[in-house]
């Protein structure tokens, strides 16, 4: 072994002592076992990336030395990196339901590696109330681990709800006061400009009219049996072609209105056509339901509101992606 290698053991040796020192009281508290935690939870998240991509685990030569050590080690030196460079980074969260019906609170990571902007999930916890210290504390919880730095956080980003934007009460102010004192609150403008289109489509009575229409074809379209049916359809019109799923709008999420909009056009004959099957169904319910939607699909006013909406989403989905693009500046916006 080189001189040099073996000062290194020898110092390594020095800094951790016997085995019997090693398993002291000093070496099993708190903080050597969140470590290990922390380690562990890496190595399963990279693991886990590993896997579901197919990618192989190692390299020929996972020395020091080796410029291709395998890409289980390169993500992991890769992540470590990106984290440690990064001089500032801003705090992005939100609320979601799972599947099961959980409210869950999602956070991100947003910084700058290299000039270019790297946004990353740290991690979803479940919330078993929705007030601004259950918030807090549980936005907390999620960046803990990374042990970083809050006077490097200069941005925090929420939506408007007064839960998490009050100056004084919420969970903006809360963060601030737990030493985030940097962080300053921004409101997404994408999300403000979906608001308001949502909110001033939602008092006229067209708008209203159709998503009533649509919504009720999207539930009539989710069941096994009558979904089964309009994916056959969409098979016999458009063979070779995927077959696509009609989509449920949010109400404060224009953008979820326009893939509503676009693939009711796109397979509004296929939709016509399951429809015309089951008015024959010989369940009465079934039937009767059918023929009423499609009574209503086939009247000129849906059909020129449906046609009118297009367009219009067109038009709207322009800005709404632009105040998301990666590019967008700030004072631009």
């Amino acid at each position: 072994m080189a001189p040099v290698e073996t000062q290194k053991v020898w110092a390594i040796h020095q800094s951790r002592g016997t085995v019997d020192k090693q398993l002291e009281p000093n070496f099993r508290n708190e903080k050597f076992i969140d470590d290990n935690r922390k380690h562990l939870m890496t190595v399963l998240d990279i693991s886990t990336f590993c896997a579901k991509q197919d990618i192989p685990f190692r390299g020929d030569d996972e020395s020091d030395q080796s410029l291709n050590k395998g890409k289980f080690i390169e993500i992991l030196e890769l992540l470590g990196n990106e984290v440690e460079i990064a001089f500032c980074y801003a705090i992005l969260a939100d609320e979601v339901k799972d599947a099961s019906k959980k409210e869950l609170l999602a956070a991100s990571l947003r910084y700058i590696h290299k000039g270019n902007v790297r946004e990353r999930a740290i991690g979803f916890i479940e919330l078993r109330d929705m007030d601004v210290g259950t918030i807090s504390e549980k936005l907390i919880e999620l960046l803990k681990p990374f042990e970083l730095d809050p006077l490097k956080c200069v941005g925090q980003g929420y939506d408007g709800a007064s839960v998490m934007s009050g100056i004084h009460g919420g969970v903006q102010a809360r963060m601030k006061g737990a030493g985030y004192r940097n962080a300053t609150y921004v409101h997404c403008a994408s999300h403000r400009l979906n608001l308001v289109l949502a909110s001033t489509a939602e008092r006229h009575p067209l708008m209203k009219s159709f998503t009533d229409i649509s919504d009720l074809t999207y539930s009539f379209m989710n069941g096994t049996k009558r979904h089964a049916l309009f994916i056959d359809v969409q098979d016999e019109r458009y063979p070779n072609v995927q077959a696509l799923e009609l989509a449920r709008s949010c109400s404060t999420r224009w953008s979820s209105r326009s893939l509503e909009v676009e693939r009711f056009l796109r397979r509004f004959d296929c939709i016509l056509d399951t429809l015309s099957i089951f008015g024959n169904d010989n369940d009465a319910d079934t039937s009767l339901a059918a023929k009423s939607l499609l009574g209503s699909l086939q009247t000129k006013k849906f059909m020129t509101i449906l046609v009118y909406f297009g367009k219009l989403y067109d038009y709207s989905d322009f800005w709404t992606k632009a105040f998301r693009s990666r590019q967008q500046l700030f004072l631009l916006v």
